[in-house]
């Protein structure tokens, strides 16, 4: 199986000791750890290794020191490439991808993280992600991101319909980000055209900030003839 789990860090400099700790101490058996707002440049990756696990980063928008950047953690075991054909970082949407290939079925898992700035424009941010989806594989496709739009809102939203008219559907429909003085919010999610793929979905009770990882496990079975990684 393939288990991945997504975080917002709000700044691996100031919580990512306190988030790979947790997962150490909870024993979490992950494939794929997802972040966004890492707060980092690529070339600073290594300065934040978590065991058994490679990494990608996107760096963060040039001139912003806060909301920005994305990370994709990978677990040794895992034959994986970037797809930077995926990959942007505007004002109002950052994606990174990579494809997952050892696969038993040899079909390849897409695997993206997102994250929408708040203070871009939503509907551009909306524009951009149908585009995105559109282009995306027909299956196997995972992305889980700070979509920054809560879903816990009563009235149906433009980016609910995007999703669901592009054969997509989030996973997690419970508060992820719970602040002091502000109303609890379902705004970090993970999306997937394969949910008959999916066995469980949900938050995990490791804190490192406001925002609540949020995890799903698929029935894609890895080839355990391909060990490496690339």
């Amino acid at each position: 199986q393939i288990s991945i789990m997504f975080n917002n860090i709000d700044g691996v400099t100031s919580n990512f000791d306190t988030f790979s700790t947790e997962l150490t101490l909870k024993n979490e058996n992950l494939s794929i750890i997802a972040l966004a707002e890492t707060n980092l440049d690529e070339c600073n990756k290594n300065l934040f290794n978590i065991k058994d696990f490679q990494s990608t980063y996107q760096s963060k928008m040039s001139g912003k020191h806060k909301g920005s950047g994305l990370a994709i953690y990978v677990r040794e075991s895992l034959l994986f490439s970037e797809l930077s054909i995926y990959n942007q970082c505007s004002p109002n949407l950052e994606s990174l991808f990579i494809s997952i290939n050892n696969t038993c079925d040899q079909n390849p898992i897409t695997i993206g993280v997102l994250y929408r700035p708040p203070s871009g424009n939503e509907q551009i941010f909306i524009s951009e992600l149908n585009v995105l989806l559109q282009k995306l594989p027909l299956n196997n496709v995972y992305i889980c991101g700070d979509f920054n739009i809560d879903l816990l809102k009563n009235s149906k939203s433009k980016f609910e319909d995007i999703l669901y008219s592009n054969g997509f559907a989030p996973l997690i429909s419970i508060a992820t980000h719970h602040k002091p003085g502000c109303i609890p919010s379902c705004i970090d999610n993970i999306i997937t055209n394969s949910t008959d793929s999916v066995t469980t979905s949900g938050i995990c009770d490791i804190i490192s900030g406001h925002h609540c990882p949020v995890f799903c496990t698929t029935l894609i079975e890895l080839n355990s003839c391909s060990d490496k990684s690339s």
